[in-house]
């Protein structure tokens, strides 16, 4: 009973992480997004089953300081890994994904309009923390047309030309390293409207559950068939 036919386990739901702007900017997200509180102890966030590592914070879009420079991102507020001499920047997903896409920008200036001078290669792991072996890599290239920034001002924008990344997986992965320890390249990387493909759900374990729900909704009717029609003597 309850071994009907299982859900197909291809159609995972891919998971999106925008970043609305509704957090404080420089917040370090940590928790965030798997029903956790953020650096600032906001929160619960949405169960996405997704962390990050400290130095990666949301910098919130509009606010008058140095880190407001995004102009013509997909969401009110970008994804970006602080400069730090130790650590790297990581979105782990412990569950495991077999697909991501990430939009990404460089900062623009006027000497450096396409933003090479921030290039670079973020690399995925088969584990968490960017640990076991390397199964893909996204090359961060600089626009052959970029976007002019259109704001000015005190501080004016920097980071006007977004474009998509995807990389080629060569097995699941189970973490994103956006930045490498002592480099300061990352200062120069936003990010934003991450898109995740999950590990399916193996149809095993699609049947198991089917089974057990079946199980407990065979029970509770047997359980209200004796209330009904009690024994007697």
């Amino acid at each position: 009973m309850g071994l009907g036919v299982a859900p197909n386990p291809a159609a995972a739901s891919n998971i999106t992480l925008l970043f609305p702007g509704n957090l404080p900017t420089q917040v370090e997200l940590l928790n965030y997004y798997n029903a956790g509180n953020d650096g600032h102890g906001d929160g619960p966030g949405p169960s996405d089953g997704i962390t990050f590592t400290s130095p990666v914070e949301q910098l919130t879009i509009g606010q008058a300081n140095y880190h407001d420079k995004a102009e013509n991102a997909p969401s009110n507020g970008v994804l970006v890994s602080a400069y730090s001499s130790t650590t790297a920047g990581v979105l782990n997903d412990a569950a495991g994904f077999t697909a991501i896409s990430l939009e990404y920008s460089l900062l623009q200036s006027t000497s450096n309009p396409n933003g090479s001078n921030y290039a670079g290669t973020i690399y995925l792991y088969a584990g968490v923390n960017g640990t076991g072996a390397r199964v893909g890599s996204i090359a961060l290239t600089a626009p052959a047309s970029p976007t002019a920034c259109t704001a000015t001002g005190t501080p004016a924008d920097e980071f006007c030309t977004w474009q998509t990344a995807t990389p080629t997986l060569t097995g699941t992965a189970e973490s994103l390293v956006f930045s490498t320890p002592g480099s300061s390249a990352n200062e120069g990387q936003e990010f934003d409207n991450i898109q995740i493909t999950p590990v399916p759900v193996p149809p095993a374990v699609w049947l198991m559950l089917f089974g057990l729900g079946g199980l407990g909704l065979f029970l509770r009717r047997s359980d209200q068939g004796v209330a009904r029609y009690p024994r007697t003597a």
